[in-house]
């Protein structure tokens, strides 16, 4: 008896981007922190601000990781969500060559997870 877990084949590429767009969010955070971000003006509260949501963005997309992995219905919902809003949040922005690469680093797992969505939704069963 195999006791696997079968995944889709995209499940590996959607955690993968997850992955990266978390190590984007943090490093965003580290920038802001480090006052080393070319176009934030020299307010200290909205750098510490931005820092702090952005770590905190990326502390929550390795957490989802985690919660993808287990197929929990909450955590592929909040997942899409969350996808959509960076991905939605990332147009509005000015958007220049950075700004395209994390909108494809944000809209590719938002898509793939679409995508797959009958098999993170599919009730579990106990005997695989």
């Amino acid at each position: 008896m195999d006791t696997r877990k079968e995944y889709p084949t995209s499940f590996s590429i959607t955690l993968v981007f997850i992955l990266l767009s978390s190590v984007v969010w943090l490093a965003l955070g580290y920038i802001v922190a480090a006052d080393l971000h070319p176009a934030l003006p020299p307010l200290e509260g909205i750098q510490w601000m931005m820092s702090t949501a952005s770590i905190f963005i990326g502390i929550v997309l390795l957490g989802l990781i985690f919660f993808l992995r287990n197929r929990s219905r909450t955590a592929y919902f909040f997942t899409v969500v969350l996808l959509g809003a960076l991905s939605i949040l990332t147009i509005m922005d000015g958007f220049g060559l950075i700004d395209m690469a994390v909108l494809v680093i944000n809209f590719v797992p938002f898509i793939l997870l679409v995508k797959d969505r009958d098999w993170y939704l599919e009730p579990k069963s106990r005997f695989k």
